[in-house]
This record gives structure tokens, C-alpha cells and sequence, in this order.
């Protein structure tokens, strides 16, 4: 039987952070019937069925520029679908600041300090937001 790998406590906050800065993400720029459309389709959904989708991951996880919302089947089935996330990115933000955001995920390392400041961050946007609560 094996057993279950021990959470650090950093990991334990990396999720708690997680669960708050992805509720944002999917909740930002919602309609009045409370659905959002997926960053690299289109796709009207639920915001709640929504994903908080990467370009970089596992790098700037909490990076607003890195992280859309995104439907299931473009973030899991279509893994992310890169190459028009970062067609997206480009209309959306320019090609200068793709750039910069390519150079910030080679230094980007969330020390718990960050993450504490971004958990706190997110809990209180997302504590005002009336479709979450």
C-alpha cells in the first residue's frame, strides 16, 4: 500500500491561493446571467465550469497576463491550445509584453511571503464579488 507524499505548508497555501486567484479569474468580465467566454474559443460558459487556464505552467501561476479563463475542452482535451493562447496574448497584449512575460517565467519562484500577499489579495476581491458569495 503505498502511502500519500506529506503537504508542506507552502504547498497547502499554494492551493488555498489557488482556489482564491483562479475564482477571479473566471469571474472577471462575467455577463449579468453569470457566464464567461473562454479565452481561446469563445465558448460561453458558467463561470463556475470554467478553468483558469495557462500559457506558462507551473511558471507565473499567478500572473494575471498568464492565466484566462478557459473552457475544459480547449484547457484539457485541446491541452491548453497553445498556439492560439498565444495568438490571444499577442492581440490582447502586444508582442513586447508576450516577450516580457516569456522572461518572467524563467525568475518567476512564489516564496510564501507572495503567496500569503497574493491569497490575501484575491480573498478580499473575491469576498465583494456577489456571484462567488
Amino acid at each position: 500500500m503505498k502511502r500519500k507524499k506529506k503537504r508542506t505548508p507552502t504547498q497547502i497555501l499554494k492551493d488555498k491561493t489557488w482556489k482564491e486567484f483562479s475564482k477571479y479569474i473566471r469571474t472577471k468580465g462575467v455577463d449579468k446571467d453569470g457566464f464567461n467566454k473562454c479565452f481561446t474559443c469563445d465558448k460561453k460558459a458558467s463561470w463556475k465550469k470554467l478553468h483558469a487556464g495557462h500559457f506558462k505552467h507551473g511558471k507565473l501561476d499567478f500572473d494575471e497576463m498568464n492565466v484566462h479563463p478557459q473552457c475544459v475542452g480547449c484547457n484539457m482535451y485541446g491541452r491548453g491550445k497553445l498556439d492560439v493562447y498565444a495568438m490571444r496574448l499577442i492581440e490582447l497584449y502586444g508582442l513586447k509584453k508576450i516577450k516580457e512575460l516569456e522572461s518572467r517565467a524563467e525568475q518567476t519562484l512564489y516564496l510564501w511571503e507572495d503567496l500569503t500577499k497574493i491569497y490575501e489579495k484575491y480573498k478580499k476581491i473575491n469576498s465583494k464579488n456577489k456571484l462567488i458569495n
